[in-house]
């Protein structure tokens, strides 16, 4: 019995406990930039959204990510231009008599696989599900350290980073400029920086 349990504690001891972790949406953004008549970025962001992941801070494991953002939410400091991107022109979350879309009010992400660097992870790769149409990308990811809050709440710091070709999901709208080039770049760069909480 007391070999079985030396076996035991040394086969426990090369183990990883991964804890759940829940994005806190008042510390997190998620935010997105886009080429505006070849000329300019116009910025916008995702107001409501949830989040989880399992990660292990001592192994740096990773797993299990999954994302939901409300596209109704969607904010680029102008309304006239929030309620053009909600129009069936773009992510028809709206029809045209301004009615909410349920089966386009979100768009989703689920993870594959994470790649490492040593104990840290680097890259996460997920399907990407938008506009009725699911496409494989990868965030590039950065873990930017574990800190207590003074509630007694365990967080970590993170950063992900995509591009996306908004074409590959069907949003398509444009207009020709008479100079050459276009209203709307198809480049579509995406920034999510914040913290998460782990679950107790």
């Amino acid at each position: 019995m007391k070999l079985r349990g030396f076996i035991l504690s040394l086969f426990l001891c090369g183990q990883t406990f991964a804890a759940t972790y829940i994005i806190d949406p008042a510390h997190t953004g998620v935010q997105f930039k886009i080429k505006h008549l070849m000329v300019s970025n116009v910025s916008g962001r995702f107001e409501g959204f949830e989040g989880a992941f399992d990660f292990d801070e001592k192994s740096g494991k990773l797993e299990k990510v999954t994302t939901k953002i409300n596209i109704d939410t969607i904010d680029t400091n102008e309304k006239k231009r929030d309620t053009h991107l909600k129009s069936p022109d773009f992510f028809g979350v709206r029809d045209a008599k301004n009615n909410l879309v349920s089966k386009n009010q979100y768009m989703t992400f689920t993870s594959k696989k994470v790649e490492m660097s040593g104990d840290k992870p680097t890259k996460v790769v997920g399907d990407l599900s938008m506009n009725g149409i699911t496409k494989e990308v990868s965030l590039n990811v950065v873990y930017n350290g574990a800190a207590k809050d003074p509630w007694g709440n365990e967080r970590i710091g993170f950063e992900a980073t995509t591009e996306l070709k908004r074409k590959d999901f069907n949003l398509t709208w444009n207009k020709n400029l008479d100079a050459g080039g276009v209203v709307v770049g198809d480049d579509v760069k995406v920034i999510i920086e914040g913290e998460a909480i782990k679950k107790k």
